[in-house]
């Protein structure tokens, strides 16, 4: 999953800065994008570096339930990568 932050241009240039509660549950990069390695809950924190005030907070769940497939999208998603080829 990635995260997209928008800043209002008003307030100056800043880094987003992203932290995860527990990496054992979810990782994030300093680019925003989210890895799921674990079930429980998580929360990710994002704020701009220049006012740590601005800090927003995102709640994940994550389990090791598998999510069916959709057999019809498989069908024509494999149907389209074959006529890349």
């Amino acid at each position: 999953m990635q995260l997209k932050i928008q800043l209002n241009p008003l307030n100056g240039v800043a880094t987003i800065v992203f932290m995860s509660s527990d990496e054992e549950v979810a990782t994030v990069t300093q680019g925003g994008l989210i890895e799921c390695v674990g079930p429980g809950d998580v929360q990710i924190f994002a704020w701009p570096d220049t006012n740590p005030d601005l800090i927003r907070v995102v709640t994940l769940t994550v389990t090791d339930d598998k999510i069916p497939i959709d057999e019809d999208n498989k069908a024509k998603q494999e149907e389209a990568e074959a006529r890349k080829r």
